[in-house]
């Protein structure tokens, strides 16, 4: 067992981050666009389990359940943590 606490939504090193839409449907990407190359991107649901991670340059997800989410990008230059709303 493997858990992931999130204890706020500050990080040690932030960079110019941003997902667009949000709030974003289920049928729709969410667009990440950031001035960094991204290493992974990690989503967690509104109880801190991670629900999903992508390696790579990220630059689009999608999330099949309407919820409040935290997507934690990581990249070259830092960490960001944001919070999206996934509506039906």
């Amino acid at each position: 067992l493997h858990l992931t606490v999130i204890d706020g939504l500050e990080d040690v090193s932030e960079f110019a981050c941003e997902l667009i839409p949000n709030p974003v449907r289920t049928d729709e990407e969410i667009r990440i666009v950031a001035d960094s190359e991204i290493d992974f991107v990690e989503v967690f649901d509104s109880y801190g389990k991670l629900v999903k991670r992508v390696d790579g340059d990220v630059r689009r997800l999608k999330i099949d359940s309407a919820g409040l989410y935290f997507v934690r990008v990581t990249a070259v230059d830092g960490v960001r943590t944001m919070k999206v709303r996934v509506d039906w």
